[in-house]
């Protein structure tokens, strides 16, 4: 019981089960319960997705005053775990320097991990990055 109660699978779980519902936060435009559900779901070292999604609030500023600092530092996360919109939001944000400063190397760098590791959406703005 206290194995399953800690396994990184149940955490996981529990993390994509608070998904949808800051999903809906954003869209409702509610960003305090928003980032609520997202930076509890950080708590998970695996949550890339939360991650992500926590980085582009604070890059936007939504519900708070941007920090493009903490944004960068959240990308990297997920974006160091596999996440192809992270990679390719990572590779925007350094090539087109929003808000961070302008890496067209380090930029490359992240659109090709896209390119090799996922045939979604991302693919196609890593392509045109």
């Amino acid at each position: 019981l206290r194995v399953w109660k800690t396994d990184s699978i149940r955490s996981r779980q529990q993390a994509m089960e608070h998904l949808p519902s800051a999903f809906a936060a954003l869209e409702q435009r509610r960003y305090n319960t928003a980032r609520s559900l997202l930076a509890a779901d950080t708590s998970d070292p695996t949550a890339r997705e939360a991650f992500f999604y926590l980085g582009r609030m604070l890059l936007r500023g939504q519900g708070d005053r941007p920090d493009s600092a903490k944004a960068n530092d959240l990308f990297q996360k997920s974006a160091r775990l596999g996440y192809a919109p992270a990679q390719a939001s990572l590779g925007h944000a350094l090539g087109n320097g929003w808000r961070m400063p302008v890496d067209f190397a380090a930029a490359e760098r992240w659109y090709r991990l896209v390119l090799t590791d996922t045939v979604t959406w991302a693919r196609g703005d890593a392509l045109y990055g």
